[in-house]
């Protein structure tokens, strides 16, 4: 069964996303090839980043500063 998605939480794309850490796409590019960053999911051909996933990346990175 596929799973789905809360129809409240928002997906962030690469743009969004490297504008809010103030990196560029290339290095979220890199980062989710080396299973670094918060875990995106594939529509299509891009990538998206839960809300709740992008959350869970900051709290653990919080952490481990």
């Amino acid at each position: 069964m596929p799973r789905t998605l809360p129809p409240t939480e928002r997906l962030w794309t690469d743009a969004e996303l490297a504008e809010r850490y103030q990196l560029s796409t290339l290095t979220l590019r890199n980062w989710r090839s080396l299973g670094i960053g918060p875990r995106a999911i594939k529509v299509g051909r891009r990538a998206l980043y839960r809300d709740s996933e992008v959350a869970r990346f900051e709290a653990n990175r919080e952490r481990t500063r």
